[in-house]
This record gives C-alpha cells, structure tokens and sequence, in this order.
C-alpha cells in the first residue's frame, strides 16, 4: 500500500523529522487546555472522494499513537491515503486536457463538451483521477457500446483517452487505466426509435400553446408575451411542415425565406447548449433547400406584419423575443414538458420530424432519395428507414384487414366437417 511521508509542525515550524506515515500532527494553542495537539491525513473513501479524517488530544505522544492506529484501522479496510493536495478530478484534469488541445476547431471543442457533459461527468467527473478502478472504466465502456450509436461510442472512447492521456502526460497517475480495457466492436448500435405522435397530441398541444397567449395576455405578472408564444406557434408549423429539426428552424433569418419561389434555405443551426450560431450545420446534407405552399407563405407573411407592428423593423432573426434577441428553443422545450405532465403525454419536438418522415414514406410512397434530401440524411443511408419511419397501429390494422379477407375461406370450415 502506498504511503507518504509529512512533516509535522508547528506553523511550519519542524517539531521531528519524518516519518513513514502519511500522518500530521499539529500543535495548537487551547483557550481550555492551553497546548493540544490535532492529528490529521487525508485519503480516499470507497466513493473515491477526498476525506480528511483527525482529532485532537492533550498528549503529544497519545495523539500521535491514536492517530497511528486510526490509519491503521483505515489503512486494513484497503483504502487509500492521499497528499495533502492531492485533490485532482476527472472535471480538473478534463479543463486540462482542452488547453492541451487548444488547436482543435471549436466544432469539435463544442462536441467535446457536450460528450464529456452527458456521458462521463454524471459517472466520474467528481471522482479523483488516482481513485478510478479499470473495471468501472470497463463497465462504463461497455454501457456505451450497448445503448449508443457507433460514431457516439466511437467519440466517447476518444474522448475518454485523451482525459487519462493527459492525466498520465502532467503525472497524476502513475499508469494509464485506458490501456487495460477492453473495447468491443459489435454491431452498429441503434437507439430505440422515438414515439410516433399521433395528430390528436400535436392538435391539442397547438390548442395549448393558444391557451398560454390568452393566460400571458390577461396577466402581466408573465414574462413571455403573447408576441413570444406567436412565434413558437410558427416555429411548431415549421417543424411540421419540413421535418427540420428543432434547431435548424429557430436559426432561420429572414434572408433565409425566400418568399417569392416560396423556399426555406437551412444554411445554419442554433446551438442553444452553447448559445451560439453554428454554421458547419449537423452535416454536409444538412444544408439544403424546402419549398412550401400557399398557406406557410400566408403564416409567414401574417408574422411578417406582426413582427414589424410590434418593432416598428424587421429584426434580422424570424423568430425574435420581446428584447429582439432570438427566441431560445429550450423555451419550446419547457412548454412540451409542462404540456406532457398536464396531460401524461411524451411529446417532442424532434418528433414532428420523425411524423413528417413516416407520413410521407408510408402514406405518399415519396422517393427515398427525395425524402433524405428533404430531412437532410445522407443518400443511401439506412437512418431514415430504421429510426424514422414508424408504422402506426391503424396501418397495420389496415394491412391485416386485406390479410384476413384473403385467408377467410380458410377460416371458413367447421370443425365439425374435419
């Protein structure tokens, strides 16, 4: 077991020369006792969290012995003694790893982010460098490679690497734990496909959304404006209409809509967990061009004379808070959760684009290589048949009707003929 060796002083002040426990003992003044003396160490709980544990006696000798045999006690049960400073965490040595990275693009900072933030802090990030065993490591990789896709987990692993990497490079761990693991190649990993909204929910969420305007509209206590919940009413038909997701629509300018050859122009995507304009877009064929109809150009133009009635100009983004700032789509998150708690619903708005995909698929029999380049997925690829395209139960109700027609004279004898 290791073991580290302190002084131990008076105000930093040497009393006796070292010993090889990882021990202090400090010579304090009492108001009650005069002179006492308080032993401490620190070290790792089971947790992996740093402890300090100490206490305090009359006695040099009796404190020192005490504190001798409480390390002893600790040092039985395997857990780890520490330095004094030795608090370095996973969170600590990942800050570190991204100066050393400092020439990445900020793409793929943002991406590095975001990874680290939903599948390693929640697990390790405040546990300390030195105290995380290779086999939770070895759990951790194999819950990824069960329930993420094949670039996520493929990322994750990297990034995962690179943390250890650089906790080995600056000495804060003696081994790297990463080179022990094992990492599995299985099959491409696909998530559980999202619920199929059904059009009741999205009718009764939009009636929902209208209620807000006049609750907002009555009551001046309310922040958000009737103005507000406008525009993520035009964000909703939007959604609905194109399949876009959520933050490709709120990152619509007004140069983006062509109104004259009535298109959309998705050139850019809202990151609103970084609160900033991405214009690298979730992929190459995300960057493309939706036509609309009649009735989005006469939505549009409504808001179009709403927005300026109500600025006096024409803001530079479609949808624009009561400040002229851009509306944030987390707003639209919250509504949905408050919607889904009222009514025990488990509606999203990256739904709307796994609708617009089935819908088109399986009712209008649209062209797959049509169909990707309107939702933006690559030509050829499997995502837009697997994960976005649902059958619903009246559609099979509808496919087994004509099955049991077919097969009804089959059903047709009795058993009393056999």
């Amino acid at each position: 077991m290791q073991s580290y060796s302190y002084h131990i002083t008076k105000r930093g002040d040497y009393l006796m020369p070292r010993t090889d426990y990882p021990l202090k003992v400090l010579k304090r003044k009492s108001k009650k006792h005069g002179i006492t003396y308080t032993w401490y160490f620190y070290y790792y709980d089971a947790q992996g969290r740093h402890m300090k544990s100490k206490s305090g006696y009359i006695d040099y000798q009796k404190c020192f012995d005490e504190g001798l045999k409480e390390y002893k006690f600790f040092a039985q049960k395997g857990i780890v003694p520490s330095k004094e400073d030795d608090n370095m965490s996973v969170n600590d040595v990942y800050n570190i790893m991204l100066e050393d990275y400092n020439h990445q693009s900020a793409a793929a900072k943002r991406d590095a982010k975001h990874r680290y933030k939903n599948h390693i802090a929640p697990t390790i990030g405040s546990r300390f460098i030195k105290t995380v065993k290779v086999a939770e490591l070895q759990n951790l990789v194999n819950d990824w490679n069960k329930n993420t896709y094949s670039s996520t987990y493929d990322h994750n692993c990297s990034l995962l690497k690179k943390i250890f990497i650089t906790a080995r490079r600056h000495g804060y761990i003696s081994e790297n734990p990463c080179e022990l693991l094992i990492f599995p190649r299985g099959r491409k990993k696909t998530l559980k496909k999202t619920k199929m909204p059904v059009e009741e929910d999205l009718t009764l969420f939009k009636e929902y959304l209208n209620s807000l305007t006049e609750k907002y509209g009555k009551d001046k206590r309310y922040r958000t404006t009737p103005y507000e919940i406008h525009g993520h009413l035009l964000a909703f038909d939007i959604g609905l209409i194109t399949g876009a997701r959520i933050g490709e629509v709120y990152a619509l300018d007004w140069n983006h809509i062509n109104l004259k050859e009535k298109k959309f122009e998705f050139v850019q995507s809202y990151d609103y967990m970084a609160k900033q304009m991405n214009t690298e877009m979730k992929n190459e064929y995300s960057r493309r061009d939706y036509p609309f109809d009649d009735i989005m150009l006469e939505r549009i133009c409504k808001w179009k004379e709403e927005t300026i009635d109500h600025f006096g100009i024409l803001p530079s983004s479609l949808l624009t808070r009561e400040d002229g700032d851009r509306l944030d789509p987390r707003a639209m998150q919250d509504y949905m959760k408050k919607f889904n708690s009222k009514y025990g619903k488990s509606l999203s708005f990256h739904q709307l684009r796994h609708y617009f995909t089935t819908v088109n698929a399986i009712d209008n029999h649209a062209d797959q290589m049509l169909l990707q380049e309107l939702i933006g997925h690559a030509v050829g690829s499997d995502v837009t048949q697997s994960v976005y395209t649902h059958l619903s139960d009246e559609k099979k109700r509808q496919l087994l009707e004509k099955y049991y027609q077919h097969i009804k004279p089959l059903l047709s004898g009795n058993m009393d003929e056999i």
